[in-house]
């Protein structure tokens, strides 16, 4: 039968190489249309070579142009994971944001790469239209979790600072736990409900030591911070090291000098003098009592006299750093070792009077200006 011309028949080969058809797909067309096997050859050569040209009008542009995109998402993906996120609420997400912006960000670059300098002539007339083979994702697993890990740890250090200027305290209870252990790896969270200022009802979750862990018990109630604008972001004021990042306290114990320093200030000056020593201390208002239930410490201080009552400790260690600094024992030693050792003991020197007193748990300790 005969067929059509050799350059519509051509066009047509034009056609079936774009749709990815084999030469042996190609030659039962050919045949189908009445060719000359002896034009097989010749026919597909042309049709090849047509549809090289072809490409090569547009796929120069194509390629640079799907470069450039790449390229921008790339660098924007990069721009919003490490730039913008950290700054917004979404940095609480410390574990599914890194986890998404790799992904992502490696995607793109695997593009970048795949696209870089295929534009030119020489590349296009080697290889044609580029074909992206995500079968090099493997290569891709250790800078992946690396950078994983990295911004785990940028956004983790973003929560804790935007906790640290927006926090606010609450008490909550807790509700859940969950933990697991291994040969190399121990996980443990607790989840608490809690009610913030402005009475919205948070449930929230937070990691913890497996030893720390340990402590919690459902129902249990606990001092937490949580972030104003995020209160998903939280946390659990349970020891001194997260206590003193969070409030800006030296948690350390009061000492002698701590308390004469509080003579001749107001009930507000006292109170941030002493919370920044030790988080906890409230003022109440119907006797002016300065107390704090974390520590088990209360002052009650008027303008010549302050008491405190505090740890049994309290009694010896305060005698001891006051006896360093001069003051001198002004009431009879007791013949008594026992009676000596635990019993009332004054101290002065030309500035205050110190009465020291063992209470059968705490310490009473009066300050008295002269």
């Amino acid at each position: 039968m005969p067929y059509l011309n050799t350059e519509q028949i051509t066009a047509e080969v034009v056609d079936l190489l774009k749709y990815k058809y084999t030469v042996a797909e190609i030659e039962a067309f050919l045949q189908s249309k009445g060719v000359d096997p002896g034009d097989f050859q010749s026919i597909i050569a042309t049709a090849e070579a047509n549809y090289l040209e072809e490409k090569l009008s547009y796929l120069p542009q194509r390629h640079k142009k799907a470069f450039i995109i790449w390229t921008s998402l790339a660098v924007l993906c990069f721009a919003l994971f490490v730039f913008y996120i950290p700054s917004t609420t979404l940095a609480s997400n410390d574990i599914v944001m890194p986890i998404i912006g790799t992904v992502l960000f490696l995607y793109f670059l695997m593009n970048v790469i795949a696209y870089y300098k295929t534009w030119t002539l020489a590349y296009l007339q080697k290889y044609g239209p580029v074909k992206v083979n995500y079968g090099f994702w493997v290569i891709f697993l250790i800078p992946g979790f690396i950078l994983c890990f990295l911004l785990s740890q940028m956004y983790e250090g973003a929560a804790r600072d935007q906790l640290k200027v927006m926090q606010e305290t609450a008490i909550g209870t807790v509700i859940s736990g969950t933990a697991a252990s291994g040969r190399r790896y121990e996980y443990a969270t607790i989840t608490v409900l809690f009610e913030t200022k402005s009475g919205q009802t948070i449930t929230a979750t937070k990691s913890v030591s497996s030893s720390q862990f340990k402590q919690f018990y459902n129902g249990q109630k606990i001092e937490l911070a949580y972030a104003k604008n995020n209160p998903q972001n939280i946390d659990l004021l349970i020891d001194q090291e997260h206590i003193r990042e969070l409030k800006g306290t030296a948690e350390r114990a009061l000492n002698a000098f701590d308390l004469i320093l509080l003579f001749d200030r107001s009930n507000t000056e006292k109170l941030e003098a002493l919370n920044k020593i030790n988080y906890g201390w409230q003022l109440n208002s119907k006797d002016s009592t300065l107390i704090n239930e974390r520590s088990q410490q209360a002052i009650l201080a008027t303008k010549r006299q302050l008491r405190y009552i505090g740890a049994g400790t309290d009694y010896i260690t305060f005698g001891k750093f006051l006896s360093g600094e001069g003051y001198k024992r002004t009431n009879p030693v007791d013949s008594n070792p026992v009676l000596e050792q635990f019993g009332k003991k004054v101290l002065e020197n030309n500035r205050f009077v110190v009465i020291l007193q063992p209470s059968q748990e705490n310490s009473i300790i009066t300050f008295i200006k002269k």
